[in-house]
């Protein structure tokens, strides 16, 4: 099955998502957000993201700068009890640099699935 390429880079990731948990396609192949370095391989991916970033950690109740969404890190390091800084974090635990990315993360992933999965029950 083709994806629409007028869709989002967002709604593209979740619509393969779906396909992928329903056995619909056996890969993401071509479609992935990010590259190995770190690139967005979607073009238009990266801001779709930092906003998506920034949408899902507001509604976790954190102050988040639309224009700066990854200086939310500073404020769930602190709540975490993390003394992450601007720079030079050699101290930083690989353990406690996970629980800042994990937090931010996870709540990220949470709201893509419940996404996918609000968009499969009204197509069915």
């Amino acid at each position: 099955m083709e994806a629409n390429l007028t869709l989002f880079p967002l709604e593209k990731f979740i619509r393969h998502l779906f396909l992928l948990q329903k056995g619909m396609i056996k890969e993401m192949k071509g479609v992935g957000i990010m590259g190995r370095r770190r690139r967005y391989t979607v073009a238009g991916a990266e801001q779709a993201m930092q906003t998506f970033k920034a949408d899902v950690m507001k509604r976790e109740g954190y102050a988040v700068d639309p224009n700066r969404p990854d200086d939310v890190k500073y404020e769930v390091a602190k709540e975490l009890g993390i003394p992450l800084k601007s720079a030079d974090n050699g101290e930083l635990t690989t353990e406690a640099a996970g629980h800042i990315g994990g937090k931010i993360g996870g709540s990220m992933v949470r709201e893509m699935i419940r996404l996918a999965q609000d968009k499969l029950s009204n197509q069915e």
